[in-house]
């Protein structure tokens, strides 16, 4: 395994250099809460599209989630998790992956939300946010471990 592609990760958690990060947390944590966690059902329906029509596409619950540039990093934080650190990376891109808009994940205004989730395995570069016409925050869902590197947003 070569890890050897730069990439970001946004996360709350404080990580040193060296640390690697093991693919699943994400879905370990959403099979754990169940119906409990807010986004169980949608990343169960992601789950069930992905089976049925994108087979051959990264499961988002076997994966780490990472972003190919730091503007979509500092987008995501930006609108989703303000208080969260963006660290360099490295990942094999080697091992299986998938490409997606991150803003074709629900609630995708003017569509329906199995119309956005297949958007998303798609990879469909025609949807577009209305608060940023043209800009898309694209997500690289990986089987990669991550080999951090450092904090590229020290408080």
């Amino acid at each position: 395994m070569a890890l050897d592609t730069v990439g970001f990760y946004c996360t709350g958690h404080s990580l040193d250099p060296n640390t690697i990060l093991q693919p699943g947390n994400w879905g370990r944590t959403i099979q754990q809460w169940g119906n409990a966690h807010r986004l169980f059902n949608q990343e169960m329906a992601l789950e069930a599209e992905r089976a049925n029509n994108f087979p051959d596409r990264q499961s988002r619950l076997t994966a780490n989630f990472i972003w190919p540039r730091l503007n979509d990093a500092k987008w995501y934080r930006a609108h989703h998790h303000p208080a969260d650190s963006i660290y360099e990376i490295r990942f094999d891109q080697q091992l299986p992956l998938h490409q997606g808009v991150f803003l074709c994940l629900p609630p995708l205004r003017g569509f329906s939300d199995a119309q956005a989730i297949r958007h998303y395995w798609a990879f469909d570069h025609g949807v577009y946010w209305d608060q940023d016409p043209g800009y898309m925050p694209i997500e690289i869902v990986t089987a990669s471990p991550l080999l951090v590197l450092g904090n590229v947003t020290l408080p």
